[in-house]
């Protein structure tokens, strides 16, 4: 695929240098957030930005086992690295602490963007830019609004938009809903899909009799896994010989509490759990079908990244999924019921044919829609346009 090059627009327009400083602003260092944050510098250093001029305001009090390594490494490549002490929820001192030093530092880089990433960040990073840096073009990414957990959000939000210069959902489904809640005006939202890397390669199976279903992520509310589980028990009543693995952990949730008790009591069900993998895609791409649940989303990383090594997917009809699952051509989507689940999960295990085609036409949806030159030029072009207006 050929290379995108952003900066051929800024070659030819005087009016935007091309030393462009961004101040990016992250509190989670894990998951789908951490993984967007590194794309679009590493993007940004692959597409000629200058590292003196890309700042990285980061926190390690909730992280994975990579992230200090991961941060080390941007600052071996000349990526200034900040961190402040937040984590997600209330904390008024840490939170004040962490907004003082992002005062100090947003004042002393005299950024042209404040990029901030997820609500936490998103709070502290807007209004540090709208106390000492006004000038300065906001921009949120919230990685699913804080509205969307709790209406007590609502206020701040509603608050907080009016000093959001924009607003960038991971996916077009997720701009609909942003929209819908009547906080942030629909010119001031822009979808840009959170993309990743193509896999160009044709990638080899497991050599086993049995067909893998794949799930992936914390066992949780969120990621609706107790339906997985039980479709594997489900799949063992009807002496299915289908092996289910699941990628991820526990956690303490009264959803995770049901499938561990689903475990316990049919033991003999053929359900792995592998616990946390530092690298998921060294097993994901062995599944034969994967499987997302989730009751909500902002795009689905894992879910494209299933789809890149061309895996036919099942998934629910939540915002980000739709706008990857083209259903009856790259998999299925699903109502939130395990016999239709269970349906279309022995319709793709029973026919290879089935299978192959929806899983070759997931791969040529990722290759041809959301390669990771999408993302930056996307994301360079909102930053172009913003500065420019």
């Amino acid at each position: 695929m050929e290379r995108i090059d952003p900066l051929r627009h800024i070659n030819s327009d005087n009016r935007i240098p091309i030393n462009l400083k961004i101040f990016i602003i992250s509190e989670p260092g894990i998951a789908g957030v951490k993984r967007h944050v590194l794309d679009i510098i590493n993007q940004a250093l692959d597409n000629g930005i200058s590292p003196k001029d890309l700042t990285l305001a980061y926190s390690l009090a909730r992280c994975d086992s990579q992230y200090p390594d991961e941060i080390l490494s941007l600052k071996k490549k000349g990526v200034r690295c900040v961190s402040f002490p937040s984590k997600n929820g209330l904390q008024p001192v840490k939170d004040t602490f962490s907004l003082v030093k992002l005062l100090f530092h947003i004042h002393r880089e005299e950024p042209d963007i404040v990029h901030c990433h997820s609500s936490k960040a998103g709070f502290l990073g807007r209004l540090a830019t709208a106390l000492i840096a006004p000038k300065s073009v906001s921009v949120f990414t919230p990685n699913v609004l804080s509205v969307f957990f709790s209406k007590s959000y609502y206020l701040p939000e509603y608050l907080l938009a009016k000093i959001t210069d924009r607003l960038v959902a991971a996916s077009k489904s997720e701009s609909i809903d942003l929209t819908k809640l009547g906080i942030f005006r629909k010119n001031q939202i822009t979808p840009i899909p959170l993309c990743v890397p193509v896999i160009r390669e044709d990638t080899p199976k497991h050599q086993n009799d049995e067909l893998t279903l794949m799930g992936c992520g914390r066992i949780c509310r969120q990621k609706q896994s107790y339906l997985f589980f039980k479709l594997a028990l489900r799949f063992h009543q009807l002496g299915q010989k289908t092996r289910f693995v699941w990628i991820g952990d526990f956690d303490d949730g009264d959803e995770s509490q049901e499938c561990r008790q689903l475990v316990s009591e049919n033991p003999d069900i053929n359900l792995v759990v592998t616990g946390w993998l530092d690298d998921p895609n060294a097993l994901l791409k062995t599944a034969d079908v994967f499987c997302m649940f989730s009751r909500y989303e902002s795009f689905g990383y894992v879910t494209a990244d299933a789809m890149s090594f061309g895996i036919p997917v099942i998934g629910t009809n939540v915002t980000g999924t739709v706008d990857l699952i083209e259903n009856g051509v790259t998999g299925f989507i699903v109502p939130n019921e395990i016999e239709a689940i269970l349906d279309k999960a022995l319709y793709l295990v029973s026919n290879q044919s089935e299978r192959e085609k929806m899983g070759l036409a997931s791969k040529i949806k990722i290759v041809n829609e959301l390669p990771l030159s999408r993302m930056w030029f996307d994301t360079f072009t909102l930053y172009q346009k913003m500065i420019q207006g």
